[in-house]
């Protein structure tokens, strides 16, 4: 939010320039940057003393490691505990196969999460965006789930399967049909 107010100062934000007194001051419009994901670094690098834009640059880095090394641990730790122990695939009492195990998995989430990270800049949207698109296809069917468990005591893991199949299938056909 800071640096939206920054670069549309209040008396020309949204076009009002009655007097052709203010610059604009949008790097995006302007062609120094390409996409708005690009504003913190041009922001520090710009507008910073030298030495700053270093160190705030690292810090968004450690924020966003620490960020998703929790997100993966938390991926993966539900994985083990909550599908591959029930299914009989690992041993609960054997410790160094479960630490082996979650390393693995750990690389294969990260290496998709790399993937991933690389097609975003491919498709175009905002991260910002993209996440938000996620979370609202993979929230309604999670919040049913959820609902259905605690409200019926007649559902099953097939049930559950199913429906969750069935509602992710309905949204990606939407949205594929959709404008």
């Amino acid at each position: 939010m800071a640096l939206f107010a920054y670069y549309n100062p209040s008396p020309c934000a949204g076009g009002r320039d009655e007097h052709g007194m203010c610059p604009t001051s949008d790097p995006v419009s302007l062609g120094l940057i390409a996409t708005p994901d690009q504003i913190l670094p041009y922001f520090a690098l710009t507008e910073l003393p030298p030495g700053l834009p270093g160190l705030v640059i690292s810090g968004v880095l450690a924020a966003t490691m620490s960020t998703v090394s929790s997100g993966l641990s938390s991926l993966v730790t539900v994985a083990v505990t909550d599908f591959l122990l029930p299914a009989g695939l690992l041993d609960p009492n054997d410790q160094p196969e479960l630490l082996r195990a979650s390393r693995w998995l750990t690389g294969a989430c990260g290496l998709v999460a790399m993937v991933a990270a690389m097609l975003v800049s491919e498709w175009g949207d905002t991260i910002i965006l993209m996440d938000s698109t996620m979370k609202g296809v993979a929230g309604g069917p999670l919040l049913g789930l959820f609902l259905l468990g605690m409200m019926s005591t007649r559902a099953t893991v097939r049930s559950m399967t199913m429906r969750i199949s069935r509602q992710s299938a309905l949204i990606h056909v939407r949205s594929l049909t959709d404008p």
